[in-house]
């Protein structure tokens, strides 16, 4: 018996099922901006591939740089292991104190020394012996340092005075709560068998001596502190 089947196939087929509207390129763009599009796509994933030892870079030196920042000596240390060095060259050091660019060195000898360091090239050397530097700088001064002594003298006596024999010095440099001191005591006679000692207190402060002002007449050695 027939049906009637009008325009449509009597019997499904691939073609009926299967075939689908044809996907085509927007009016307009060729198969050349196709291709294009699809290597918009791909080329990031290319370019990692391509860079990847650019991004392993990118992350490997500042781990290297925060490690080495993290395992170099701070400047302090290198600073104290620069006046050990120091030390082992004056006969070794018993104990170690910085302040700053300036180490206390007492040695084993039993002295105490005073170093001033600065950086140099990347390294901490030892400028100066500050002991001696105090030393160089009071003999520098000796005209004045006697002028304010003489100046003492007149004013206790109300009179001038004429040192019967020659002067004698000694230094002294020493560690206070009020930082890195050098005192000069000048021994003198202003009339026969009447000695008497003259102090004057002076400070290290950015490497260089300054006078504290004033100045101390004794007929007799001050006791000892």
């Amino acid at each position: 018996m027939e049906r009637a089947t009008g325009f449509e196939p009597a019997t499904s087929t691939l073609g009926r099922w299967h075939s689908a509207t044809e996907l085509r390129p927007r009016a307009g763009a060729g198969g050349a901006g196709w291709r294009r599009g699809l290597l918009i796509n791909i080329i990031p994933c290319v370019a990692i591939k391509q860079n990847l030892w650019l991004v392993a870079l990118a992350v490997m030196i500042p781990a290297a740089v925060g490690a080495f920042l993290l395992l170099r000596p701070s400047a302090e240390d290198r600073l104290r292991a620069a006046a050990i060095e120091h030390a082992g060259t004056l006969g070794g050091v018993r104990e170690l104190a910085l302040h700053g660019t300036v180490a206390d060195l007492l040695l084993k000898n039993g002295f105490v020394a005073h170093v001033q360091f600065e950086l140099r090239d990347g390294a901490w050397r030892a400028a100066k012996d500050v002991g001696r530097s105090f030393e160089e700088t009071m003999r520098h001064a000796e005209t004045e340092i006697v002028g304010r002594m003489g100046q003492r003298l007149a004013d206790r006596f109300r009179k001038e005075i004429t040192l019967k024999e020659g002067l004698r010095y000694e230094f002294q440099v020493r560690r206070t709560d009020d930082g890195l001191l050098g005192q000069v005591m000048i021994f003198f006679q202003y009339a026969p068998g009447k000695p008497g000692r003259y102090l004057e207190t002076w400070k290290y402060d950015e490497g260089r001596w300054t006078h504290t002002g004033g100045g101390q007449l004794f007929d007799v050695l001050p006791p000892p502190k």
